[in-house]
């Protein structure tokens, strides 16, 4: 599995002390030749004072050499150089240790004061060039290999030093480093989000140099990552959190990936798919999305397996990758340790992706799908169940898994936002009520406008008016401070107004409304005996009291506004407007509407107003379909014919363009926006094959690298 191997992308963004541990793990694998990562090891410690270490590697490298008097010279003077700088720095070292210096120095930790300094001046002498002496020793033995002692004199000259100091970034550097070598994970965390702090808001670079130091900080941070628990979600969080955070870091961090490391999406999606799926259902689309961006730029089995699964829906081809992510896995330095971790959450992907398309599903196939033996797989299934993560019931018998309901259905989601709106309600009709009753002068009815356009977000709302205004004035509370025109969308012949003279009168009708849809969805699909038994519902509440005859009159003359709303918003017929492109369609056909594969029947068709039985191709047509809500039904979408294999999806396609008008230069990476029958999507350029002559249609060029010539296709 070389050629997923990306110690070589990573390795240039590493310190070369932190390439080490990487290298041995190559070792360990047997992926490359095992004198070639001898070789490189030696190369890494020509430029470090770890000469002991290099001459390891040269015995290795070299059995019957004698060792090389460059490197015993070299030793002598690394013993002298370390002896210096450790006599120049040894009265500072002495002086903190004193209580009274240690209490200022954990008192005076990170902050600008140069106390300290001026306390270890006063009392034991110590100048500010044996504070430089200080880091340039502790630059020293961290060169040497000496990361222990490395981590504690620069933890010492971070706090003496102010927050401004020229060397203050690169100690922080240093400090993680030696951490993160002694694999010492709590205090790596801390170091890392220090200097995650010092990147953000430092104003002193260049835009350039902070982009370099954003790349170093997201490669450097999956050491840390990986081997802290919080780790994976904060990497997540590092790129795809709210774009409403300070700053507005999240997308920082996400364009330096997106412009000069791409291959760390692997990373990306490795910890995505291992946490909880209740918390990455966002973050989980978000990333499919930076994937499919991204694609041209890099791919592995990972990513591949989420574009499969989620792009193409080809559960065939996300098995495959799924297979090849084990190697990738146990063949990757930080991600070997949850290769077990990502195969079960990847694993439950697909199960859940396959499960909202199949009620039934054998188990031999599922074991498949899954790469598993039906055993493992049928005792996969019962740990699901028993975890109560999965609601189904395993047939053994017939050896299936009969599926639950995966979701809420629609009418079981209007019961949940009317029980919402019922207390709303309830509210805002009391607040008008008390005060209505503060008004002595001139009592009025409270009056209640009911709008049935679930284009909207509620399928049912409801507003009163403001007190002492009367049915047909137009003066609304507006439930939306942003809908400047709300008061317009009532003056239509779609609403109407029914006054109520107490909240018991509104509170009665919005417990109808529950009870009918809650009947409703236990109806056949359809079904349109419930919708007329609204109707006696509301004389049996009139015939309980009497009294309100004439209120539940008015109730029963929006009886009319209100079925015919229901029927649409239960998507018992859909219509849908556009034109054929190939082929034919009858009345009774059976369709399948791409790209969500929701299987659909044609019951009516309409051309040029006028109701016919087939519709041919080129030919603009209404169909009616049967079967499916307008809310399933994406703009783009493509009715095909369910006996044979339905068009496939793409992301990448090559097109034949002709500039009209461009004042710029057109090349790979540009961005476009593409406008193709009703879809508006975004799209980049990601190759230019030729150029072509626009009057002969013959090439001018192949491969070129921009173009700007208008005249050109």
């Amino acid at each position: 599995m070389a050629e997923y191997d990306l110690t070589a992308k990573l390795g240039r963004y590493f310190d070369r002390h932190l390439v080490f541990p990487l290298l041995e793990f190559l070792t360990e694998r047997n992926i490359f030749d095992e004198k070639e990562i001898l070789q490189a090891k030696y190369d890494l410690l020509q430029f470090t004072t770890m000469v002991d270490f290099q001459l390891d590697i040269y015995k290795k490298l070299h059995p019957d050499g004698q060792e090389p008097m460059e490197l015993i010279e070299k030793r002598e003077g690394i013993v002298a150089r370390f002896n210096e700088l450790s006599e120049a720095v040894q009265p500072l070292l002495d002086a903190v240790v004193t209580e009274d210096a240690a209490r200022l120095i954990e008192h005076q930790r990170n902050s600008d004061s140069m106390f300290t300094l001026d306390y270890l001046k006063e009392k034991f002498n110590i100048e500010r060039s044996m504070v430089n002496d200080l880091y340039a020793f502790a630059r020293y033995v961290y060169d040497c290999g000496d990361y222990s002692r490395a981590a504690t004199n620069l933890g010492l000259y971070r706090a003496l030093v102010p927050n401004n100091d020229k060397n203050m970034m690169s100690c922080l550097w240093g400090k993680l480093a030696s951490e993160i070598l002694m694999q010492r994970w709590e205090d790596a965390y801390d170091d890392l989000n220090r200097l995650k702090d010092a990147i953000e808001t430092s104003n002193s670079r260049s835009s350039l140099e902070s982009l370099h130091q954003r790349t170093w900080f997201i490669h450097w941070s999956l050491f840390v990552y990986f081997n802290h628990p919080k780790g994976r979600d904060d990497l997540v969080q590092l790129f795809l959190s709210s774009t409403s955070s300070p700053a507005n870091q999240t997308n920082l961090y996400l364009n330096t990936l997106q412009t000069t490391a791409p291959h760390l999406l692997r990373y990306l999606a490795a910890a995505v798919i291992i946490n909880p799926r209740k918390k990455n259902e966002r973050t989980l689309r978000e990333l499919v999305k930076i994937i499919q961006q991204e694609s041209y730029a890099f791919r592995d089995p990972i990513t591949e397996f989420l574009e499969c699964l989620y792009v193409h829906f080809d559960f065939d081809g996300a098995q495959k990758k799924l297979r090849d992510c084990t190697a990738v896995l146990n063949n990757d330095f930080f991600l070997v340790g949850c290769a077990e971790e990502f195969m079960e959450n990847a694993r439950l992907l697909i199960f859940e992706t396959f499960c909202r398309i199949h009620h039934c599903i054998k188990i031999d196939m599922l074991a498949e799908k899954l790469n598993m033996s039906p055993d493992e797989a049928e005792r996969w299934i019962v740990n699901l169940i028993r975890n109560a993560s999965l609601d189904a019931k395993i047939d053994s018998q017939q050896g299936t898994v009969v599926m639950g309901s995966q979701a809420l259905s629609p009418y079981q989601t209007i019961i949940e936002k009317t029980k919402n709106l019922f207390n709303r309600t309830q509210n805002l009709a009391q607040n008008s009520e008390r005060k209505r009753d503060t008004n002595a002068t001139s009592p009025s009815t409270t009056s209640i406008s009911f709008s049935l356009n679930h284009m909207h977000k509620d399928f049912l709302v409801i507003w009163p008016n403001k007190p002492g205004t009367g049915p047909g004035e137009e003066k609304f509370l507006d439930p939306n401070p942003t809908g400047s025109n709300r008061k317009d969308h009532f003056n239509n012949e779609n609403h109407s107004t029914i006054s109520f003279k107490s909240v018991n009168e509104l509170t009665d009708l919005i417990n109808i409304i529950i009870e009918v849809c809650t009947t409703f969805q236990n109806a056949p699909l359809g079904s349109s005996s419930v919708l007329k038994s609204f109707p006696d519902k509301l004389k049996e509440q009139q015939d309980i009291e009497s009294e309100k005859s004439k209120e539940m009159n008015k109730i029963l003359k929006t009886f009319s506004w209100l079925e015919s709303g229901l029927h649409e918003l239960f998507g018992m017929d859909t219509i849908i407007l556009g034109q054929i492109q190939s082929g034919r369609c009858r009345v009774d056909d059976q369709c399948i509407i791409m790209l969500n594969r929701k299987c659909v029947e044609i019951t009516n068709i309409y051309r040029d107003n006028t109701k016919t039985d087939v519709g041919v191709y080129g030919e603009n047509v209404q169909l009616k379909l049967k079967v499916i809500h307008k809310i399933e039904i994406l703009v783009g979408s493509i009715l095909c014919d369910a006996e044979h294999e339905p068009r496939g999806v793409g992301s990448v396609f090559d097109a034949k363009i002709f500039i009209f008008e461009r004042t710029s230069t057109i090349c790979a990476g540009h961005s476009a926006i593409l406008d193709i029958h009703e879809a508006v999507v975004q799209v980049k350029v990601i190759e230019l094959i030729r150029l072509i002559d626009e009057e002969t249609g013959a090439t001018i060029k192949e491969d070129p690298k921009f173009m700007k010539q208008v005249k050109y296709l």
